[in-house]
């Protein structure tokens, strides 16, 4: 397949799980109403760490991993979230890796209870990219785009765990990636 149609393939499956996460959330919160358990404006909330399975356009599937901040949200239901993460996997006589700093913003769909809660949003990171062979070192520095969907339970007041489902859009390692984790938030 083809770079280009592989990209919008990729965009058009990242906008489908997105479309279909809002529907679902907004039919599902239709004449609900929910009240928040705790105040979620602006600023440092909690922190967390994530692993998942990535896979890279030119080279195999391999394991991410990564740390994020939760920011709390700075408009009602939309959170910040920036993050870093790391994956490095043989690609064809050679190593790449991708190191990650990024900020997210998810926007949530409430339901009719606080704790589970689907969300979809995009960011935009900073990714240094790195291409090791016998021969060659290759270092880039590119922006990049990425959207994603995911769902987030609340399993105590202070402890929530989400599953994630993420396209990244960058020049030389489009990937997806399939991301688990938690979040431990402070109580004030």
């Amino acid at each position: 397949m083809c770079r280009p149609v592989s990209r919008a393939l990729a965009l058009g499956s990242a906008l489908a799980l997105i479309s279909i996460l809002a529907f679902t959330g907004a039919a599902a919160a239709q004449g609900t109403t929910t009240t928040p358990t705790t105040d979620e404006s602006l600023g440092f909330r909690g922190f967390g760490a994530r692993i998942g399975l990535v896979d890279p356009e030119d080279a195999s599937s391999t394991i991410t991993f990564g740390l994020h901040l939760d920011l709390g949200e700075f408009v009602p239901n939309l959170r910040i979230t920036p993050l870093i993460e790391y994956w490095s996997a043989g690609a064809g006589g050679s190593d790449v890796s991708d190191l990650t700093i990024a900020t997210n913003l998810d926007y949530s769909f409430p339901l009719v209870g606080p704790k589970v809660t689907p969300y979809a949003g995009g960011g935009l990171g900073i990714h240094r990219i790195k291409r090791d062979n016998p021969v060659t070192e290759y270092k880039n520095t590119r922006v990049g785009l990425h959207v994603q969907g995911g769902v987030r339970d609340e399993v105590m007041p202070n402890l929530s765990l989400f599953g994630e489902l993420r396209f990244t859009f960058v020049d030389e390692t489009d990937n997806w990636k399939l991301l688990g984790g938690f979040t431990y938030n402070f109580i004030y």
